[in-house]
């Protein structure tokens, strides 16, 4: 992008703003400072994330608390139109936008605009950035800062359907659906995992229901299963009904650990909680051994017979280590306290990468399995 002082408008976009705004020829000056690009007496401010309640047809005012009007928003990231037909606001982000991009300021064609903007009064810079820039996304609902776009995986070269797979048909599909909608790949998580709770839930009150109310008896083992931990929720419902883990083998072993060998000790082990079956505490190399074991592409429960050599299930401390990693990506996510871990926007393509499939394919493979279905049918 072209650094500027000042930059001089074609003869044909000034006799053009005349003709289509209240602006003079006077005023028709483009001026670069160290705030941003001020455009006919309006700094036009790039916005890279908007709440998706903005109608697109309508440009907005942004007022301070003493009603002062400090400049329009336009929402027109994405749509097309006529500039003659535009309002003032939308024709100032066009000039912006032909400038930072180098566009040839195409007056008579139709023009689809990157991204939306704010048009602010010169008047109110000093104000607007000290006061509120940053605190934009939660009184307004956008965020002036870049790099917001959600990480997405390159191309999808061929899509496997899957047979036997059984949904209730409650509030599973919608948070399914849902997670569709999510544009990043921490919301999208976040409704898988939501499936996890209400498989859960769905099991309890299915079990409730066929015992005999005549008698008490079983009522206290379905109760006290309300009580447990979560991560022991996780681990029971995957040692219940996933019965084929060769999925989630391949997808631990296609994890990219050069890319994220930091950030994946930082989520499972630094960060180390109870119920971690590779915790330093009672494991001491077993965390590397499973990292090397990735890395070769050998992850497996052979593999694991190898670190746990009294174990008499590995498929067990395979549950373990995918239902805590699912656990731990999930609190990484979802919480924002000191005691735990949280994402950053850079860890997003962790999460894209091998937080999705692991959890989409545990959730599949409890949808498939038999068991469950069984249960769906009673």
């Amino acid at each position: 992008m072209p650094e500027l002082e000042n930059f001089i408008l074609p003869d044909e976009v000034k006799e053009f703003i005349i003709r289509n705004t209240d602006f003079g020829s006077e005023d028709i000056i483009v001026q670069e400072d160290e705030k941003g690009t001020l455009v006919c007496g309006n700094y036009i401010i790039p916005i890279y994330a908007l709440d998706a309640s903005y109608d697109s047809s309508e440009d907005v005012e942004v007022i301070d608390e003493e009603q002062s009007v400090l400049g329009v928003l336009c929402p027109v990231q994405g749509i097309t139109g006529d500039i003659s037909s535009m309002t003032e606001s939308r024709v100032l982000s066009w000039i912006f936008e032909n400038i930072k991009l180098g566009l040839n300021f195409e007056i008579g064609d139709t023009y689809r605009f990157s991204r939306s903007y704010l048009s602010l009064s010169k008047d109110f810079k000093d104000k607007y950035f000290s006061d509120y820039y940053f605190s934009a996304p939660i009184w307004g609902g956008f965020s002036h800062i870049e790099n917001l776009t959600p990480f997405k995986k390159q191309g999808i070269p061929r899509v496997q359907a899957i047979s036997g797979v059984k949904i209730p048909k409650d509030r599973s599909l919608d948070h399914l659906n849902l997670a569709l909608m999510s544009s990043n790949s921490f919301d999208r998580f976040l409704k898988y995992y939501h499936q996890i709770e209400m498989i859960f839930d769905f099991v309890f009150v299915r079990k409730i229901k066929k015992l005999d109310d005549s008698t008490l008896d079983g009522y206290r083992d379905i109760i006290k299963s309300l009580a447990r931990k979560e991560l022991d929720i996780l681990c029971q419902i995957l040692k219940d009904y996933v019965e084929d883990l060769s999925g989630s083998i391949e997808i631990i072993n296609g994890l990219d650990v050069n890319s994220h060998r930091q950030l994946i000790f930082e989520v499972f082990q630094n960060n180390d909680k109870e119920g971690n079956p590779l915790s330093k505490k009672s494991h001491a190399h077993a965390w590397g051994r499973v990292v090397e074991f990735i890395e070769l592409g050998t992850f497996s429960e052979e593999k694991i017979n190898e670190i746990f050599s009294n174990s008499t299930d590995p498929r067990d401390k395979i549950i373990n280590i995918l239902a805590y990693w699912v656990y731990r990506i999930r609190c990484s996510i979802a919480h924002n306290k000191i005691s735990e871990f949280a994402f950053s926007m850079g860890d997003e393509r962790f999460v894209c990468e091998f937080g999705e499939p692991l959890i989409k394919e545990v959730v599949l493979q409890v949808f498939r399995s038999e068991r469950f279905k069984a249960i769906l049918s009673d």
